[in-house]
């Protein structure tokens, strides 16, 4: 075999090898955390930290109450602090998660154009009916684009009595909590800090939901 071709084929598994190895990498420092949902991720703007299971505490026995209606519920291994939340009140009002400060809330993000958001606002307006208190409220976080009027709208026709509307016209809250989809709701405590997350849907009126929220209240 010619030297040249010797040398070309040498290069060229040098060049495949590498390329192989820098994607194992990549995927195992950057991406494989990020894809385990055991993984923890700081929300912390500028402090984008990604720990891997073994360099965190074991989740206690919390997550064993995220059974039956709310089994898709996570509970992260220990509290998150939260980035900065700017959004609109129910006074059209400013506000930030610190005008919460003190009280456990469940933050829901839900748009008027999201079927499963439709569906389960009702168990929200019900859920602050049962636990709705000084140390607790069901806080719906809208992030329909400019304009409330659509939320309103749906408010009245579906009859909620209980839940306040929040907004945020920007829809920055999508990005800055990472949500991955609507519905997606987070269990936030009287620290202020992120306890856990659910993607999708769930029957927050239930009494295994309620169970899961009463482990903050207690």
């Amino acid at each position: 075999m010619p030297q040249k071709t010797l040398t070309k084929i040498i290069i060229s598994i040098s060049f495949i090898f590498s390329a192989l190895l820098g994607g194992y990498l990549i995927y195992f420092s950057v991406l494989e955390p990020e894809l385990n949902p055991n993984s923890k991720i700081s929300l912390v703007p500028n402090k984008t930290i990604v720990e891997s299971p073994a360099s965190v505490p074991q989740q206690n026995n919390r997550q064993a109450t995220a059974k039956g209606e709310v089994a898709a519920f996570l509970f992260h291994p220990t509290p998150v602090e939260m980035p900065v939340l700017n959004f609109i009140g129910p006074k059209q009002n400013k506000m930030t998660l610190a005008d919460f400060k003190g009280k456990t809330i469940l933050l829901n993000l839900w748009a008027t154009w999201c079927a499963p958001c439709r569906y389960e606002m009702p168990t929200l307006d019900n859920l602050q009916a049962k636990l709705g208190s000084d140390k607790f409220e069901v806080v719906t976080l809208n992030v329909d684009r400019k304009s409330t009027k659509g939320a309103e709208a749906f408010f009245s026709e579906i009859g909620i009595k209980n839940l306040k509307l929040y907004a945020d016209p920007t829809t920055k809250a999508m990005r800055i909590l990472r949500a991955r989809g609507l519905p997606m709701t987070l269990l936030i405590n009287a620290d202020g800090k992120e306890v856990g997350r659910l993607f999708g849907p769930a029957e927050w009126n239930s009494q295994d939901a309620i169970n899961l929220i009463q482990t903050e209240l207690k």
